[in-house]
């Protein structure tokens, strides 16, 4: 199921007055609930350090998230992590036989949390390719879909439904670079650009009305209406139990797995 479509059908159920995207934003809780506790997939990031006030977490990465460390291949504790920093190169070499003398590799497993549904919409003067748009920081990542508008004028309203559509194959920074040629090379061209939501929901049917159910939920609470805030997270609560027990069951674990020199 689409995220939009989740929201659609609460919105049927229960009229209401919040906005979009602060219903993008109770998806989004439930879309990470469901990458933390049940399906937990981890990526890898690492960086050479050269003394233990090196050893810190790269942005955007929490120390929550991390499920192991290691510094070249001896894995270090989460418990530990901390006090590495106020300890000299003696006591790392006692307590963890960790030598900084010479250049480490600090490797960091962590879980891959996804990035929060947000609806993004800007309007702007650019110079354009056919297949890119320059300029500094646009808020759109790779793998999004979105549509190009043109403007006669900045404060016009764009008409999307004739927008080209294309997907962003990678943002430096300095321009995003589309999948295809959509754009009329122009400088100084008077765009509007949205981001379409196509993001899916994490669980799939049954399981996936959780995201209705919680959307209800969030809804019934800021309107003070606490009754129906505890049948709905009583519904979503169920719903969410019922899909890790499933979840468990088609992609059975054990105990014993654990990460052992993770490269």
């Amino acid at each position: 199921m689409l995220i939009t479509d989740a929201i659609e059908a609460a919105d049927k159920l229960c009229p209401n007055h919040f906005t979009l995207d602060e219903k993008l934003r109770w998806c989004s809780e439930v879309t990470s609930a469901i990458r933390r506790e049940v399906k937990k997939q981890y990526s890898t990031v690492e960086t050479v350090i050269t003394c233990a006030d090196e050893i810190e977490l790269p942005d955007g990465i929490l120390f929550s998230d991390i499920e192991m460390i290691y510094i070249d291949s001896i894995p270090i504790q989460k418990s530990d992590f901390r006090s590495l920093p106020f300890l000299n190169n003696g006591e790392l070499i006692r307590k963890f036989g960790i030598n900084l003398t010479t250049p480490k590799i600090l490797r960091l497993v962590y879980l891959d949390m996804p990035r929060e549904i947000k609806s993004i919409s800007i309007k702007g003067t650019f110079n354009t390719n056919s297949d890119c748009i320059l300029g500094d920081e646009l808020p759109f990542l790779e793998s999004d879909c979105i549509l190009c508008a043109a403007l006669n004028d900045i404060d016009d309203k764009p008409d999307w439904d004739t927008a080209s559509k294309s997907y962003v194959i990678s943002n430096d920074g300095e321009k995003i670079l589309l999948s295809n040629d959509v754009l009329i090379p122009e400088t100084g061209a008077c765009l509007a650009i949205c981001r379409v939501i196509d993001d899916e929901t994490e669980a799939e049917p049954p399981y996936d009305r959780m995201y209705i159910e919680y959307v209800l939920a969030k809804g019934a609470l800021y309107q003070h209406d606490y009754d129906g805030y505890a049948v709905h997270m009583t519904q979503y609560n169920n719903l969410f139990d019922e899909f890790r027990r499933d979840y468990k069951t088609r992609n059975p674990l054990t105990d014993m797995v654990g990460f052992h020199n993770y490269w």
